[in-house]
């Protein structure tokens, strides 16, 4: 019972992550502990393992995000529109006979 709570926690972070919302980090973080409590408490070491792995890189990206969403606000700069330059380049040719 306890793993399927834990294995749907751990996909709504995913989701929320992918979403870009601060607290799928900590949702993700948060399930990390809890898999390595539920490790311990079954006995099934494995569990430890890959949730200190998965709880290394959710932390090492969750870092890496928080630092780029720092500067993109200390700059000014809006994360959620892109701009896309449709016109075309004419100082090279389409095509070329060599």
């Amino acid at each position: 019972m306890w793993s399927y709570l834990l294995g749907t926690l751990g996909v709504i972070a995913l989701f929320t992550i992918g979403q870009k919302k601060w607290y799928g980090w900590f949702m993700a973080f948060t399930n990390e502990l809890l898999w390595i409590v539920y490790g311990f408490t079954t006995k099934q070491y494995g569990f430890i393992f890959a949730a200190l792995a998965y709880g290394t890189v959710n932390m090492t990206h969750g870092i890496r995000w928080f630092r780029q969403n720092k500067h993109q606000n200390n700059t000014g700069q809006n994360k959620h529109i892109h701009y896309i330059d449709f016109t075309p380049n004419t100082t090279k040719p389409l095509h070329t006979n060599n």
